[in-house]
């Protein structure tokens, strides 16, 4: 290191210039870092990787770093909240785009890129304050930043790997459920199909049954008509005989009555 100031080094300005670095820790990500986050555990549709996190119903529950977002004591309202004295009052800012695209946590597109903007801006803006900061600050005064930044970033490395889990966790049960969703939807398909099969036979034997009974009833229908029509030509055949039978009786009653006439006028005549 060149030339270091050493007018910072007295207790008065330490006490004058307080070591706030840690009151902007917990915003953003930094720019670079000297450590790999670990990556998430592989997972499969058959089983789920060893983690103590674990799902119930759509909302994470397990165990997560004291400040990760899933847990309740980096929360101030919390009544398990810890404060410590070099933890700012704020929760750890995690970039969206960081987070995966969970079904429990779908944030909007404006909303995501404006909490990047701010992360960024913020992280920027932390970066020139620790610049000047670190300035005048001596070699022990710098150490102990460095110090503050390594716990920083393994805090933040800590809520990487919890988030990695938890998504590795939450894909894979939104995959169950969509599996689950879709079965469900062919089992009520399935149904659906039984029901309209067993409707469509109702509805054929039901109407069979009833052409059976109209059919029943067109042929008495038509035995009733054929006894009528045959006894209308018996009335008919009765009545023709009827007819020649009086023709026949007058045929022969009406000579008989002429000479009775003329016996009765031939009496009168005498």
């Amino acid at each position: 290191m060149a030339s270091t100031p050493q007018t910072s080094s007295s207790p008065a300005a330490r006490e004058s210039r307080p070591l706030d670095t840690s009151a902007n820790n917990d915003h953003a990500l930094p720019t670079s870092h000297s450590f790999q986050i670990p990556h998430s555990p592989p997972h499969t549709r058959r089983g789920l990787p060893d983690s103590p996190v674990m799902t119930l119903g759509k909302a994470p529950v397990g165990h997560y770093p004291p400040t990760s977002p899933y847990t309740t004591r980096s929360v101030p309202g919390s009544p398990h909240y810890h404060h410590h004295p070099t933890h700012h009052h704020h929760n750890p800012m995690i970039p969206l785009s960081v987070l995966p695209r969970m079904p429990f946590l779908t944030p909007d597109h404006a909303e995501q890129r404006k909490a990047m903007e701010a992360a960024a801006s913020a992280e920027r803006q932390r970066a020139k304050e620790l610049e000047i900061k670190e300035a005048g600050m001596s070699l022990e005064e710098l150490r102990l930043v460095l110090k503050r930044e390594r716990q920083r970033m393994g805090r933040i490395a800590g809520d990487l790997a919890a988030m990695r889990t938890v998504a590795g966790h939450s894909q894979l049960e939104a995959e169950v459920m969509e599996e689950g969703r879709v079965n469900s939807l062919m089992r009520k398909m399935n149904k659906i199909q039984e029901e309209k099969g067993r409707i469509i036979l109702e509805l054929e034997s039901e109407e069979e049954m009833l052409t059976n009974k109209l059919q029943k009833k067109l042929d008495a229908v038509r035995a009733e008509k054929r006894l009528l029509e045959h006894t209308i030509e018996q009335e008919k055949l009765a009545n023709e005989k009827l007819r020649k039978q009086l023709k026949n009786m007058k045929d022969q009653y009406v000579p008989t009555a002429d000479a009775l006439e003329e016996e009765d006028e031939m009496e009168e005549e005498e």
